[in-house]
Protein backbone atom coordinates (compact mmCIF):
# COMPACT_ATOMS: atom_id res chain seq x y z
CA UNK A 1 0.00 0.00 0.00
CA UNK A 2 1.06 3.30 -0.64
CA UNK A 3 1.60 6.38 0.86
CA UNK A 4 -1.56 8.06 1.98
CA UNK A 5 -1.94 12.01 1.52
CA UNK A 6 -4.63 14.61 2.51
CA UNK A 7 -7.79 14.26 0.22
CA UNK A 8 -7.80 18.01 0.04
CA UNK A 9 -4.15 18.37 -1.39
CA UNK A 10 -3.73 18.28 -5.29
CA UNK A 11 -0.71 18.73 -7.04
CA UNK A 12 -0.06 19.62 -10.73
CA UNK A 13 2.71 20.89 -12.73
CA UNK A 14 2.13 23.71 -15.41
CA UNK A 15 2.55 22.79 -18.86
CA UNK A 16 4.03 26.23 -19.72
CA UNK A 17 7.45 27.83 -18.79
CA UNK A 18 7.64 31.76 -17.60
CA UNK A 19 10.68 33.59 -18.84
CA UNK A 20 13.09 32.46 -16.41
CA UNK A 21 12.18 29.28 -17.40
CA UNK A 22 11.73 27.69 -14.15
CA UNK A 23 8.90 24.78 -13.25
CA UNK A 24 5.91 26.16 -11.76
CA UNK A 25 3.32 24.16 -9.20
CA UNK A 26 -0.03 24.47 -9.20
CA UNK A 27 -2.17 22.81 -5.97
CA UNK A 28 -4.51 23.25 -3.19
CA UNK A 29 -3.65 24.32 -0.09
CA UNK A 30 -4.65 21.60 2.57
CA UNK A 31 -4.70 23.54 5.55
CA UNK A 32 -7.80 25.07 4.05
CA UNK A 33 -10.06 22.15 3.30
CA UNK A 34 -10.85 23.18 -0.25
CA UNK A 35 -10.42 21.55 -3.34
CA UNK A 36 -11.32 24.23 -5.73
CA UNK A 37 -8.94 27.34 -4.43
CA UNK A 38 -5.67 26.48 -6.55
CA UNK A 39 -2.65 28.18 -5.80
CA UNK A 40 1.00 28.65 -8.20
CA UNK A 41 4.50 28.48 -6.90
CA UNK A 42 7.70 28.35 -8.38
CA UNK A 43 9.03 24.59 -7.65
CA UNK A 44 12.15 25.45 -6.16
CA UNK A 45 13.03 25.56 -1.72
CA UNK A 46 10.75 28.16 -0.55
CA UNK A 47 8.53 28.42 -3.50
CA UNK A 48 5.57 27.52 -1.32
CA UNK A 49 5.88 30.68 1.37
CA UNK A 50 5.85 32.86 -2.11
CA UNK A 51 3.16 31.03 -3.57
CA UNK A 52 0.41 33.32 -5.71
CA UNK A 53 -3.70 32.50 -6.31
CA UNK A 54 -4.41 30.47 -9.68
CA UNK A 55 -8.00 31.26 -10.88
CA UNK A 56 -7.88 29.49 -13.48
CA UNK A 57 -7.70 26.35 -11.63
CA UNK A 58 -6.43 22.62 -12.91
CA UNK A 59 -6.29 23.91 -16.55
CA UNK A 60 -3.19 22.92 -18.77
CA UNK A 61 -1.76 21.23 -15.89
CA UNK A 62 -0.42 17.58 -15.70
CA UNK A 63 -1.14 15.51 -12.07
CA UNK A 64 1.58 14.81 -9.94
CA UNK A 65 2.90 13.07 -6.82
CA UNK A 66 2.27 14.59 -4.18
CA UNK A 67 5.78 13.74 -2.94
CA UNK A 68 7.15 16.02 -5.99
CA UNK A 69 5.83 19.29 -3.86
CA UNK A 70 8.51 18.33 -0.87
CA UNK A 71 11.50 20.70 -2.12
CA UNK A 72 9.09 23.80 -2.35
CA UNK A 73 7.56 23.13 1.69
CA UNK A 74 4.10 22.38 0.06
CA UNK A 75 2.60 20.72 2.93
CA UNK A 76 0.60 18.26 0.98
CA UNK A 77 3.69 16.50 0.35
CA UNK A 78 3.71 14.92 4.06
CA UNK A 79 2.45 11.83 4.11
CA UNK A 80 -0.98 11.35 6.54
CA UNK A 81 0.81 9.43 9.95
CA UNK A 82 -1.73 6.17 10.01
CA UNK A 83 -3.01 5.67 13.82
CA UNK A 84 -1.27 2.67 15.30
CA UNK A 85 -2.98 0.70 17.89
CA UNK A 86 -5.73 1.98 20.26
CA UNK A 87 -6.04 5.33 21.54
CA UNK A 88 -4.26 6.42 24.23
CA UNK A 89 -6.44 6.23 27.68
CA UNK A 90 -7.32 9.10 29.02
CA UNK A 91 -6.09 9.34 33.00
CA UNK A 92 -6.09 11.89 35.61
CA UNK A 93 -2.40 13.58 36.34
CA UNK A 94 -2.14 11.41 39.28
CA UNK A 95 -2.89 7.84 38.21
CA UNK A 96 -0.77 8.15 35.56
CA UNK A 97 1.96 5.36 35.48
CA UNK A 98 5.52 6.62 36.41
CA UNK A 99 8.89 4.70 35.82
CA UNK A 100 11.07 3.68 39.13
CA UNK A 101 14.39 2.05 38.85
CA UNK A 102 16.58 0.76 41.64
CA UNK A 103 19.35 -1.69 42.08
CA UNK A 104 19.81 -5.20 44.22
CA UNK A 105 22.06 -7.51 44.59
CA UNK A 106 22.14 -10.36 41.80
CA UNK A 107 20.72 -13.26 44.89
CA UNK A 108 17.33 -10.62 45.83
CA UNK A 109 16.87 -10.27 41.85
CA UNK A 110 16.45 -14.43 41.76
CA UNK A 111 14.46 -14.27 44.52
CA UNK A 112 12.06 -11.30 43.19
CA UNK A 113 12.04 -13.56 39.83
CA UNK A 114 11.45 -16.47 41.80
CA UNK A 115 8.19 -14.72 43.90
CA UNK A 116 6.73 -13.19 40.97
CA UNK A 117 7.08 -16.71 38.78
CA UNK A 118 5.31 -18.08 41.87
CA UNK A 119 2.53 -15.82 41.39
CA UNK A 120 2.48 -15.42 37.33
CA UNK A 121 3.26 -12.35 37.30
CA UNK A 122 6.17 -9.94 35.87
CA UNK A 123 8.60 -8.88 37.86
CA UNK A 124 7.37 -5.08 37.30
CA UNK A 125 4.20 -6.43 37.89
CA UNK A 126 5.25 -8.06 41.68
CA UNK A 127 7.35 -5.18 42.52
CA UNK A 128 4.21 -2.84 42.21
CA UNK A 129 2.03 -5.06 43.96
CA UNK A 130 4.44 -5.03 46.70
CA UNK A 131 5.52 -0.90 46.85
CA UNK A 132 1.53 -0.57 46.58
CA UNK A 133 1.02 -3.18 49.64
CA UNK A 134 3.94 -1.29 51.86
CA UNK A 135 2.71 2.04 50.80
CA UNK A 136 -1.28 0.84 52.62
CA UNK A 137 0.11 -0.58 55.43
CA UNK A 138 2.43 3.16 56.02
CA UNK A 139 -0.73 4.89 55.31
CA UNK A 140 -3.13 2.88 57.61
CA UNK A 141 -0.33 2.89 60.36
CA UNK A 142 -0.76 6.81 60.59
CA UNK A 143 -4.42 6.91 60.96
Amino acid sequence: MGKMYDPNALLYRWSFREDDNLPRLIGTDPDLADRSKFFRWVNEPGGWERREPWPHGATNVEVLDNSAGIASGWPGAQPLRAARGRPRKEVPEDDRPVTVSFSVRRAAMFEIQRQASDQRQTVSEWLGGVVRAELERLSSEKT
